[in-house]
């Protein structure tokens, strides 16, 4: 089915700065990845993405499975096998969805609108598509550095260097973002982070978010056969798609897991990837067929 869209490819071009050498000056750095952000509101107002979001759910064995024939998944049944070397996985649960996603101004704000086109492998067409039956949902992904870097939120936030790490070819900064007042003042913006940076540009390549700022999500610890394991979850966001010196997301991660503290291993509970490609830059002016 054709359908008509206005639009015409958004030619912009932004030149950032680079820092000739790398440095470890923290004001100098936020001054820098202050300035990104800040040009980085004013570019990535309209554009066009495939998104594509894998669901999968973990099942497990028990140790009553052999007599009764049945497994769990849920953190507080799961019976200890994470020092086994048979893979506790007896099997998945697996959902996918791709989205045409369009990121557009509205008055004061942006909106994010959704065409579901494939569901499990089917064909759809399902316009103002809305996400439903994930547990962890994030919106307007491009904004993430914005909210932890921009000039404004910098007033906000304790930022600190935790040290440094390759991604790529490129070496990065980690700089940890901790909400330095209250939460009513916060505009609801209280989250705590590490952002990697590129050294030489300042950049943001990734963004983490730590468990204890997501929503409805409780870090806790869980005794299991004498196996004490942390329940966790893991908000990864990789800006690896650049578009003339600005960076757009490329892949999110949720990760809910349990972590045995001592070997670092994890049971993986239900893991949730969102994936962007196909991006398409756009002001309306001209008609196009696709």
């Amino acid at each position: 089915m054709k359908k008509s869209a206005i639009f015409i490819f958004l030619c912009f071009s932004y030149a950032f700065a680079q820092q000739n050498a790398k440095t470890d000056d923290l004001k100098t750095i936020l001054h820098s990845a202050g300035n990104y952000c800040d040009k980085m509101k004013d570019i990535a107002l309209y554009y066009v993405a495939e998104e594509r979001i894998e669901d999968t759910k973990y099942i497990y064995r028990t140790e009553a499975e052999s007599s009764h024939g049945y497994a769990v998944s849920q953190p507080e049944m799961l019976n200890s096998t994470i020092s086994s070397k048979k893979s506790p996985v007896r099997g998945t649960k697996k959902r996918t969805q791709t989205y045409d996603y369009q990121l557009i101004s509205r008055n004061d704000g942006y909106e994010e609108k959704r065409t579901l086109v494939e569901e499990n492998g089917k064909k759809k067409h399902q316009e103002n598509a809305r996400l439903t039956g994930l547990p962890f949902v994030s919106e307007k992904l491009v904004f993430g550095p914005v909210g932890f870097l921009s000039s404004y939120w910098q007033d906000y936030f304790r930022y600190e260097i935790l040290g440094r790490e390759a991604i790529g070819e490129r070496s990065c900064l980690i700089v940890k973002a901790t909400p330095k007042k209250p939460p009513a003042e916060m505009k609801g913006n209280n989250k705590v982070a590490r952002v990697w940076l590129d050294e030489m540009d300042h950049t943001i390549l990734r963004i983490e978010v730590e468990p204890r700022s997501i929503q409805g999500f409780k870090e806790e610890n869980i005794e299991i056969s004498n196996t004490n394991l942390k329940h966790t979850v893991i908000c990864r966001t990789e800006y690896d798609v650049e578009k003339n010196g600005i960076r757009f997301p490329g892949k999110q991660v949720f990760r809910e897991a349990l972590v045995d503290p001592q070997s670092e291993k994890e049971i993986v509970l239900e893991e949730i990837i969102y994936s962007y490609s196909d991006y398409r830059f756009f002001t309306v002016g001209v008609e196009v067929k696709y």
